[in-house]
Parts: C-alpha cells; structure tokens; sequence
C-alpha cells in the first residue's frame, strides 16, 4: 500500500492486474487498490463496469475485494 501510495503512476496496472485471472495476484491487487482509495474515489470510475463484468467469473475472495471496491463508490441504477 505504501508502494502505491508513493508512485501513483502504478494505479492503473495495478487495477488492470485486479481485473485479471492470474491467482494470487489478482485478488491481492484488488487488496492493494482497496488499501489506497478512498470513498468515491474517480480512479475507479472508469473500472465500474468491468469489475461488475468480471464479478460472475472470479472466485470468492476475489469478488469479495471486487465488491468492497464497489461499496465505496455511489453507485446508480444504471
């Protein structure tokens, strides 16, 4: 968390990586970007539809930091 807080240029391969398949890495990246954001937080704006995409295919743990991801954001119908 420390890593990511310091060099803010690594958000983005680092919610990619979140989004991704590759087990462990992927549900401890999501770990990670949950770490470093806040509530509402606009650099997971452009990830909402993907994580909500990818929730269906991803095992327990990682849906688990999907979803916590999802919670700090205000979420509309749509």
């Amino acid at each position: 968390i420390e890593f990511l807080d310091q060099h803010p240029e690594n958000f983005d391969p680092a919610m990619l990586l979140a989004l991704g398949t590759e087990l462990p890495l992927c549900w401890r990246a999501a770990w990670l970007v949950g770490g470093v954001t806040e509530k509402n937080d606009s650099r997971i704006k452009p990830y909402i539809h993907q994580i909500i995409e990818v929730l269906p295919e991803r095992g327990d743990g990682h849906q688990r930091e999907l979803l916590k991801l999802l919670l700090k954001m205000d979420l509309t119908e749509d």
